[in-house]
């Protein structure tokens, strides 16, 4: 049995940091939209959320430059790592899109934030079809999506409130938090809180290191298509990365995943897998592997992570409950998290 979850609590130290990561590939100011959806990184050149004498909040991202008379209070987040980040930021939440993969439901590792930060959240469609009349009834002060599924509606959605739409690489995620901050009028928590999680990645993986003698790690998900190795590129890979954990070396490059096959199970070996398994198809996908003469030896070192934390969450609460998974496995102290979010208490499921 894995023990049970060991959050701790403390309070945010709502101070300035500085970080490991960088904002990349800054879209050119302009107060119209970019010719191209999803072409330029969404990023931001932070700085004071309204100048004392009142001027526009000013926020550079994936389709051009969005300005703010005022920090937002209420938000529509257009998917799913868009609306963790409001939640996570202390933003009110009040319309969220439903997803392919885990439909109307917010994600379970976000703890109590939906609760308390966006108990009246509706459904505005799907992120690459909004519901515009819906959106428009709730009168947000800022949309927020990626210019990946939803770039295409961006002038029809600016003509509804202030839209901010990022590219959405994974390898980028904490850049939502620094242009959401900066928005909300609260860059300080933002910055702090990424602050928190890079020290928390820092002393949960090198406590593992030392407990584990530098253990590899894997993290493979079952779907319905071919089966994926997360990769150095992805979100949990930069998580691991956060935590100083090493990969096999197969899994040290750039890229977001690698396909496999059950033929090609050996190449997910690691001293630990942790394996995801999506609700479209992924126990079915499974039992190709299961089938294989290597699974029995690999099944011993395997531990079953929560898809939509590891895998589609790309965001805070994830990354925490990432950190969480891992310490658990490990017998470490698990991370301190932010004050205000209750953290994933999730349990491990068998495999077998």
């Amino acid at each position: 049995m894995i023990p049970p979850s060991r959050f701790r609590r403390a309070g945010i130290l709502f101070v300035a940091a500085s970080f490991s990561f960088s904002l990349a590939g800054c879209a050119a100011a302009s107060d119209t939209p970019a010719s191209v959806p999803g072409t330029a990184e969404a990023s931001s050149a932070i700085s004071s959320p309204q100048a004392s004498d009142g001027r526009q909040i000013s926020i550079v991202h994936a389709l051009g430059t969005t300005k703010l008379d005022a920090p937002a209070k209420t938000v529509v987040a257009l998917d799913g790592p868009w609306a963790d980040a409001v939640l996570m930021l202390h933003g009110t939440l009040v319309g969220y899109t439903e997803t392919y993969t885990h439909g109307t439901a917010l994600g379970g590792y976000l703890g109590d934030l939906p609760e308390r930060f966006g108990a009246d959240a509706t459904i505005v469609g799907t992120p690459r079809e909004p519901d515009f009349d819906a959106i428009a009834a709730l009168k947000p002060d800022l949309i927020v999506g990626s210019g990946e599924t939803s770039g295409e509606h961006y002038q029809r959605l600016s003509e509804i409130a202030p839209t901010v739409l990022s590219e959405g690489a994974p390898t980028t995620w904490k850049s939502r938090y620094l242009v959401l901050g900066k928005a909300l009028g609260s860059e300080g928590e933002a910055s702090a809180m990424l602050a928190r999680y890079e020290e928390e990645a820092r002393r949960i993986g090198g406590e593992i290191n030392a407990g584990a003698s530098d253990p590899t790690i894997s993290v493979l998900r079952f779907q319905n298509g071919p089966t994926r190795i997360y990769a150095a590129g992805s979100f949990p890979g930069t998580v691991l990365t956060d935590a100083g954990l090493a990969r096999p070396k197969s899994q040290r490059g750039n890229q977001d995943f690698i396909k496999v096959t059950a033929e090609q199970v050996a190449d997910v070996d690691a001293d630990r897998i942790f394996i995801t398994t999506s609700p479209l198809g992924g126990e079915r996908s499974m039992e190709s592997f299961r089938a294989t003469e290597s699974w029995p030896e690999i099944e011993r070192r395997t531990v079953a992570a929560d898809d939509a934390a590891w895998v589609t969450s790309e965001s805070l609460p994830g990354a925490y409950s990432i950190l969480e998974e891992l310490a658990r496995t490990f017998h470490v102290d698990g991370p301190t998290v932010p004050d205000g979010f209750a953290g994933y208490a999730g349990e491990a499921q068998d495999l077998r």
